[in-house]
């Protein structure tokens, strides 16, 4: 699991720094571009394009998202906070690029950083659940009475 956490750290270092190399992210205006191009859209964003300042926020949130992803995400304490806005980020990215592929793995890859422990308690509680209610519906019967087969 550490190895995935560092792959996927250096990923979002790389994809950080390479957007740091645009002008469209400097001025804010990049996740516009993404969302403008009419090939690869999924819903129509035009009318963002009236908000400058929301599409200065958008663009600059994603860089912000994945500059944590690459230092604060190792704090245990803003860990979950930092995954969660990850994943905010990146529907947000899948919106306006149409890559809903590489935004699901991404978000996917994420969970890595999350504590198996939070997983396991979920599984093992509805397994519980499930077997109480197994328990109550199988035939009960009456003290010292057995089923015998003959």
């Amino acid at each position: 699991r550490r190895l995935i956490q560092v792959h996927l750290t250096v990923i979002y270092l790389v994809m950080f720094t390479t957007k740091l190399v645009s002008p469209a992210w400097w001025n804010g205006e990049a996740l516009w571009w993404i969302s403008a191009q009419q090939l690869i859209q999924t819903i129509d964003l035009t009318f963002v394009r009236a908000h400058p300042q929301w599409l200065n926020l958008w663009t600059f949130g994603v860089l912000i998202s994945e500059f944590s992803m690459c230092t604060l995400v190792w704090n245990r304490t803003l860990r979950p906070f930092v995954v969660a806005v990850s994943m905010i980020s990146w529907m947000s990215v899948a919106l306006a690029s149409g890559q809903a592929a590489l935004s699901l793995t991404m978000i996917i890859a994420n969970l890595s950083f999350l504590a198996p422990e939070a997983g396991e308690e979920t599984v093992t509680n509805n397994t519980d659940v499930d077997r109480a209610r197994s328990a109550s519906s199988e035939p009960h019967h009456a003290m010292g009475e057995t089923s015998h087969v003959t």
